[in-house]
């Protein structure tokens, strides 16, 4: 599954204190969240507007774009206007 979404924000939030409506909405169940990191903090990333693509757009065409750098860290980055017209573009593309 490929998505489109807008970012509303990033935090560092010790696991233990998540509150419940971040557990409650995430898609890492509370029983996983030790499982994917050994240090006692986790990055919690909000989003809305989420857009499900019917056509997967690769992480080498999001370089091609300019919308993912060379170090091949994904994570939430601001991207321009025309930037995410293309990645709609070929993710709605028959």
């Amino acid at each position: 599954m490929v998505v489109a979404a807008r970012c509303l924000g990033s935090s560092v939030i010790d696991k233990r204190q998540l509150p419940e409506n971040i557990l409650r909405r995430g898609v890492i169940e509370n029983s996983e969240l030790g499982e994917i990191t050994v240090n006692e903090k986790i990055a919690v990333t909000r989003f809305d507007n989420v857009m499900l693509l019917p056509r997967t757009v690769s992480l080498p065409r999001l370089r091609d774009l300019g919308c993912v750098d060379g170090s091949n860290l994904i994570t939430a980055r601001r991207i321009t206007d025309e930037q995410t017209a293309m990645i709609l573009r070929e993710g709605y593309q028959q």
